[in-house]
């Protein structure tokens, strides 16, 4: 998590970057549903957002909370796609 900031109605936005595998391309686009999640607990600690901007290092993602869980400072996060069965 590079960086975050508070917007309108309880949302936040959040900025991660990417820190390693820069050669692999991602399969993330803008617009697209996404999960954060704690590999301490996949199953419970998990917080969904939208996309809202992409690039090579880094991405910023639209969570509807006004702030990040606790588990979200504990390390080994990881961020997955969300099926979208519009496409």
């Amino acid at each position: 998590i590079r960086n975050q900031e508070s917007t309108f109605a309880d949302y936040i936005n959040v900025e991660f970057e990417r820190t390693s595998a820069f050669e692999v391309s991602s399969q993330f686009k803008t617009g697209q549903s996404v999960v954060l999640f704690s590999n301490h607990d996949i199953k419970n600690d998990r917080v969904e957002g939208v996309i809202t901007y992409l690039s090579t290092q880094k991405m910023r993602v639209t969570f509807k909370v006004d702030e990040l869980p606790y588990w979200s400072k504990q390390g080994k996060l990881g961020i997955e796609m969300l099926f979208d069965n519009t496409e």
